[in-house]
Parts: C-alpha cells; structure tokens; sequence
C-alpha cells in the first residue's frame, strides 16, 4: 500500500487531470496562440513572482509546502510521463471528432489536461528552485543547478509556445518568394526573401525486388543493382544485373534502355533471373516523370521490381535576402540555416521528379524563446557534468580494523 503522501499527491493529479477534460469539453482546445509577446514574457515574470510568493506564505500556510514536496514531485512527473506516453501512441492529426479528439488527445498542445499537470509539475520544480536559491550556502549547489536548467526549459516551452511561427516555404528555382503557410494553410509573410539556387539529391543504389501483383508487396530480399555482375537470390529467383545505367532512357520504338544524360532520365538495369533451369531476361526500371517504369515478368507470374530510389541526402543552395543584404547558405536534413531568430529547416521536395526536383520544401521557425531555452539546456548540462565530477571526487571510506 502507498502512504498517504502519495495517495494524496495521485489524486491531485487526477482531479487536474479530470478538471482538464471538463474544460476540454466546455471551452474546446486550448487556443495554440493564446499569448503573444509581450503578454507572455508578462505572464512569465508574474508566474515567477508567485512562486516566489508561494515559497514566503509556506511557512504561514503549510499546505502550499505540498506543491514542492517529493511526493508531488513523483506524482507529477509520472503523470505527464503517462500522458505524453499515450499522446505518442495516439496519431497527433489535431482532428475533434471522435472520443480521442474530444478528449484533446490528437493534439497534446491543446489538451487542458496536459498543460495543467505540466503547470502543476513545473510549479513544483519552480519553487524547488526558489527555495534551492535562498537556501544556497546549505544546501548543495549541483541539484539546484540541475533542477533551474529544467525549470528553464520548461518555462520557455510553455509560455513559449504561443509565440511561436512556423511557416512552409515552397521554393522554386530562382524565384524569389518571401510568403509561407501555416499548419492551417494561413498565408505567413517572412521578414526575408528566399532564393533557390540549386537543389541536389543524393540517392541509395536502386534495388530488384520480386512482388507478386495480385498482392503488391515487395520481397524482403531484394538485390542491389549498383554494379553489372551484381547478383542475389530472392524469392526462389537467382537475380543478375548484366547491364546498369543510372541515367537512362527508353525511346519510342526501342526495346530496351540506352544511357541518357538529361533531365528525366532514369536508373535502369538489364537483369537475368534464373531458376530450375529455365532463365529470362529483360529491363528493369523504375521510370521518372517523363518516362514509364519496367517490369520483368518470370514464369510463375510474379515481377522482378525497382522501386523509386530512396533519397540519402538532398541540399538546397538558398540566398536569404534581407534590408541588410544577402546571405548564401547550404540547407539539409539536420543542419538548417540560421538568420537572426528563424531557424531554416529542409523539410522536402517535389517527390514526383525526384532528383529532377526543381522545387524545395522548406520549414521557416522563429522563437523567440529559443535562447532561454537553449541556456537551460546547457545549464543542465554544465549540472550533469559537475556531478560527474563531484561524484568522481569522493572516495568510499576504508573500514577500520577490528
């Protein structure tokens, strides 16, 4: 059986959670922008202020000594530990119908119940902090380092979020555009310009699978068709590649592929497939916009294959232009481009022409909240680095002799 301690800091949480879902239900979701600056850096301060306040009346009112105590700590934690669990189980579509819509569990910014037990967590941690600060010279420094990193990191994301701007970019090679949308296709106009210079794809050698059609998945196994001589069993089918181009075309009246340095070729293989003696051949390709894909057809029915290539790595070739100039940056997946407090992120591409692309998807963020947050987080850093070193420090004491 859990002590009361815990029991009581459990029902807390529930009562939030379940008060979450009346307004849920009353009010609908929680407005995605409900502050802007600087109503929200106001509502900041004023939060830390009664925090403070708080932890002063603790010792008038022993109750409010609850909202910081380890149990209210555990609870809250755990609680909003469960609750994201289940908002990544649950598809975050942002729609209302349905009971998980309605509950607010398609779209965790929304929830009532998530941002009060977020609140409730970060108030414990917050007045932690407070009473870790006043009481710094008997109390251990690395913990309460530790503890304001994350309050840090949490107070910029929660009264962060509504400052926030994202808007899509969809570029076009050499034509400037300084418009984006939203994630409800609302026009955004960004305080710059952006100019598509090139975009580059790097894709993984294509592959043969064999599929059959009245089912349509591809085979587990498949063979890399990297390189002519290259060969695999799949399926039962013993696959060679006798000839591969990775630019190739088809012309009208021909039978099969010659190599093709132009804008829509293709990849495309002459492949052998073999079983039990008997054998066919024939080419292979995954197509493009301009040209059509080829199968083979073996004797059992099924098709040898080549899906579109994967893409391992696509760049954009960007010119941010701005009052002050112009900048001329390389965008990929995982390394945007920075420019004041926007953050440029690569996000796609015309899938339908591939490397032929000449268009790029490009995600525009700003916040501003971003440097608080970034400073807690390496504040928790700097915290988990010097217990390391404390911890390093100490040595076990050596029992005495007997």
């Amino acid at each position: 059986m859990l002590p009361w301690g815990y029991k009581r800091a459990f029902l807390c949480c529930a009562l939030l959670f379940l008060l979450g879902v009346v307004l849920q239900f009353l009010l609908g979701a929680v407005p995605p922008h409900l502050l802007h600056y600087p109503w929200s850096a106001v509502a900041a301060l004023v939060y830390v202020y009664a925090l403070v306040l708080v932890y002063i009346l603790s010792d008038r009112f022993p109750r409010l000594r609850r909202l910081s105590d380890p149990y209210s700590g555990f609870a809250s934690i755990a609680s909003v530990t469960l609750l994201s669990v289940i908002f990544g189980l649950v598809p975050q579509t942002g729609e209302t119908g349905g009971a998980l819509g309605a509950l607010g569990w398609t779209d965790m910014r929304s929830s009532w119940a998530f941002n009060l037990l977020m609140l409730y967590m970060m108030t414990g941690i917050g007045i932690s902090v407070v009473s870790g600060l006043h009481h710094i010279r008997t109390r251990r420094f690395v913990p309460t380092l530790s503890h304001l990193a994350v309050f840090l990191v949490l107070l910029g994301a929660f009264f962060g979020s509504g400052d926030k701007v994202e808007a899509l970019v969809t570029a076009e090679r050499d034509r400037p555009v300084a418009v984006g949308e939203d994630e409800s296709g609302q026009e955004v106009e960004l305080p710059f310009m952006l100019n598509l210079n090139d975009f580059t794809i790097d894709e993984y050698p294509a592959r043969l699978h064999v599929v059959d059609p009245a089912v349509g998945k591809l085979s587990a196994d498949f063979l890399q068709a990297d390189a002519a001589g290259a060969l695999a069993a799949v399926e039962g089918w013993d696959l060679e590649v006798l000839k591969v181009f990775d630019m190739a075309a088809r012309m009208p009246g021909e039978d099969g592929y010659r190599e093709l340095k132009h804008v829509g070729a293709c990849p495309a293989a002459l492949v052998r497939a073999t079983r039990a003696g008997e054998s066919v051949e024939g080419w292979v390709s995954c197509g493009s916009f301009m040209f059509e894909e080829s199968e083979l057809e073996l004797s059992d029915g099924r098709l040898v294959r080549m899906p579109r290539r994967q893409a391992k790595r696509y760049l954009s070739d960007v010119t941010l232009l701005t009052g002050k100039g112009e900048k001329r940056v390389d965008i990929s997946v995982n390394h945007p481009a920075r420019l004041g407090p926007w953050r440029i992120y690569q996000s796609g591409y015309d899938m339908s022409r591939g490397r032929w692309s000449n268009e790029s998807e490009l995600l525009c963020v700003k916040d501003g909240w971003y440097p608080l947050i970034a400073f807690g987080l390496w504040l928790l850093l700097a915290s988990g680095v010097l217990m390391f070193i404390s911890a390093g420090g100490r040595r076990p004491k050596k029992e005495g002799k007997r």
